[in-house]
């Protein structure tokens, strides 16, 4: 019985994710992306989880920002956008819900302005995930769940 509860708590609170991330995601329906690549094993380089992609660098951005991923929740690769407001020395990590480092996303000096990096969480199991965004003077999280 204690197991059953378990589950439904469960299935209650990914479906109350879910529903909060496509009210949020309808504010910004303005940005769209094409997932029927993010599939493709030409985003596996190696045993590396992400690929970068710099072409969103055409403005550049006032001030750091870490944004949700999308999809959220996601199975296996979600995006992450983030923005740099000049040339900096930044780390994205994800975390595990009990704090463990289960990948190092990017871990390099960056030019200023937007970039996007696609997390594959297809070698772990389903749960809540942290993204980490660190630079000098800034530090982010966000939360991602990954439903498998």
């Amino acid at each position: 019985m204690k197991n059953k509860l378990l589950l439904f708590i469960t299935l209650i609170f990914i479906l109350f994710i879910t529903i909060f991330d496509t009210q949020f995601n309808s504010i910004n329906a303005g940005t769209r992306y094409n997932y029927s690549s993010l599939k493709s094993d030409s985003y596996k380089t190696g045993s590396s989880n992400f690929v970068e992609n710099a072409d969103d660098n055409t403005i550049t951005p006032g001030s750091f920002d870490l944004l949700q991923n999308y999809p959220n929740p996601f199975n296996p690769s979600t995006i992450i956008k983030y923005s740099i407001p000049d040339e900096d020395h930044i780390t994205i990590k994800v975390y595990n819900s009990l704090g463990n480092e289960v990948a190092t996303l990017i871990n390099k000096t960056q030019e200023a302005g937007t970039h996007t990096v696609i997390f594959n969480g297809e070698d772990l199991s389903s749960g809540v995930y942290f993204a980490q965004l660190k630079a000098e003077n800034f530090t982010k999280v966000i939360k991602m769940i990954l439903v498998k």
